[in-house]
């Protein structure tokens, strides 16, 4: 079985929850689990290569470095014969001088060479026999040649890269709504690229196509309507070919910010004093820190105050109130007050409580803020839901 090093292992970046895979991705995938488990194939060989070699005795025409010996940007070209595979018919091999083998000499090497079990046989024209090389084809675009006899005079490695090599896929792709337009940007990832292909599939297409090819690292999506979603993809590209394909992301324009549209108790309802308040939005919302933008967690927020404030007594002493948990993404279970344990109810008869729920804490899942702050009033009367609790809660 041929190895591929990790880093040739990545279709682009690492897949998180949520993420989207196109069939070109699963393609890619796929191709990389034939290339780990299948058989090198002739077709992945013919072409040009850039090879740089290593050997641990003296070659005539090497460079020596410490106790090794090298040559660097030697060119190889395996071309095709008539036949279909070289082990009907060898395929021609020639290099630069010094090659990168020191078949005998470091001059120029012409020869023939057959591709057979994950190994590469080569025979120079003026030699009665051959040579068998371990191969493994790291990526499309590179090849290694390992010769395990240290006491002879060829090289021990050889690593290949081909001449005509596509870039590095983009990396890191982020679409995200801003209200009247989507914004994708990535980053790039490759020193070789012309430029970037920036592929899309709006709601209801079956396809991804390719909406713009340009030099910059972000684009900007003005052609979606309200409440339209669309997937992205990029590639970076040049003259040899396009990149595998970053990540899928995915945006939904979105201009309309969440709102209240209802409350238990409602506004100027009353409440028993065990019960608590649940307040329902007009879709999907998550807290926010309004000021820290970096904490994903509300209950860590630095910024003072809450999604929903109010305050109301038990024991005779002010609460603040805090959040209780998101319902299905919509709803918010107020309890009534911070340190309210299962053992405590709200004061009686207590009127004309003021909830606010605060727009900077609140968005919807497509970054849109609510506009206004809402407020509405409660009142607590006398009634005890549960009266053996306390002291059995």
């Amino acid at each position: 079985m041929n190895m591929l090093h990790s880093a040739e292992l990545k279709i682009a970046d690492d897949f998180k929850d949520g993420d989207v895979l196109s069939a070109s991705v699963f393609n890619q995938i796929f191709d990389t689990i034939e290339r780990v488990s299948g058989t090198i194939k002739d077709e992945d060989l013919v072409g040009v290569w850039n090879c740089n070699s290593i050997s641990s005795n003296s070659l005539s025409g090497w460079t020596q470095d410490g106790f090794l010996y090298k040559v660097n940007d030697a060119q190889l070209n395996l071309s095709a014969s008539s036949s279909l595979k070289s082990l009907e018919n060898p395929y021609s091999i020639s290099t630069s001088n010094p090659n990168p083998f020191n078949w005998s000499n470091s001059s120029g090497f012409i020869g023939q060479y057959v591709l057979l079990n994950n190994h590469l046989i080569i025979k120079r024209d003026s030699d009665s026999k051959g040579m068998v090389w371990d191969l493994d084809l790291i990526s499309k675009s590179r090849f290694e040649l390992t010769y395990a006899d240290t006491a002879s005079q060829y090289a021990n490695f050889i690593s290949c890269d081909s001449t005509t090599s596509v870039p590095s896929a983009p990396t890191a792709p982020a679409a995200t709504n801003n209200q009247t337009f989507i914004s994708v940007s990535w980053t790039d990832s490759s020193e070789d690229e012309s430029g970037f292909k920036v592929y899309r599939k709006k709601s209801g297409e079956s396809d991804f196509q390719l909406v713009s090819t340009q030099t910059a690292s972000t684009y900007t999506d003005t052609t979606l309507n309200e409440g339209e979603t669309a997937n992205y993809f990029i590639k970076s590209y040049n003259q040899n070919g396009d990149s595998n394909q970053s990540n899928v992301v995915v945006a939904t324009l979105d201009s309309i910010p969440p709102t209240v549209v209802s409350t238990v108790p409602p506004n100027n309802g009353t409440m028993s004093r065990q019960a608590s308040q649940t307040i329902s939005f007009s879709e999907e919302i998550k807290i926010v820190c309004p000021t820290d933008s970096n904490i994903t967690q509300p209950v860590m927020c630095l910024s003072s105050g809450g999604p929903v404030t109010l305050t109301i007594f038990i024991d005779g002493n002010n609460r603040e109130a805090i959040l209780g948990n998101i319902d299905g993404a919509i709803k918010l279970n107020i309890f009534g007050s911070a340190g309210r344990g299962s053992a405590q109810r709200y004061d009686a008869n207590q009127n004309n409580i003021t909830v606010t729920v605060n727009k900077d804490w609140i968005e919807d899942l497509n970054g849109n803020k609510m506009s206004a702050d809402y407020q509405f009033i409660i009142n607590v009367n006398d009634v005890i839901d549960n009266p053996s609790c306390p002291p059995s809660c």
